[in-house]
């Protein structure tokens, strides 16, 4: 979510992204802000299951996604009523991360400045990947929704 939101946020160089949603800094990179309670709310709402395994770690949780097809048809149908442009960054969104394993998005996210700049636990501006350094030097556009528009959909 957050790339999506940053790739929007940068090229409309605002604050917000599709979500309106806010982000914070964490040790493991960029969260949404309230996450506790938003991921507690998608439990509740039998969109994800939650489960523990002690034995492994105290802090191991694991979420997998329950299947709701009126859900997915809602996603959908929401999609769908985006903008063109929208539909296109959703899509190369998850073609280009959705390969990538947590550790793989956290390091990437740790490179940009809109997580490098900001004091820990402090909130994100989305609008700061309209002018990124690390962006610039590896791929030579400094925008991340302009970038993220350059990449092959498979």
């Amino acid at each position: 979510m957050f790339f999506m939101d940053g790739a929007i946020a940068s090229l409309t160089e605002s604050n917000l992204g599709i979500t309106d949603l806010q982000y914070v800094k964490l040790p493991y990179g960029p969260v949404l802000d309230g996450y506790k309670q938003k991921l507690q709310d998608l439990v509740e709402n039998k969109i994800l299951k939650m489960d523990r395994f002690p034995a492994v770690s105290d802090s191991s949780i694991f979420l997998y996604p329950n299947s709701n097809a009126a859900l997915k048809q809602e996603a959908d149908s929401w999609l769908s009523n985006q903008s063109v442009d929208t539909q296109i960054i959703y899509k190369k969104i998850v073609s280009y991360f959705g390969p990538h394993n947590a550790v793989q998005l956290s390091n990437f996210s740790h490179k940009l400045d809109a997580w490098r700049k900001p004091e820990m636990f402090s909130k994100i501006q989305l609008n700061s990947l309209s002018k990124d350094s690390f962006l610039k030097e590896k791929v030579g556009n400094e925008n991340f929704g302009k970038w993220i528009l350059t990449v092959t959909v498979k």
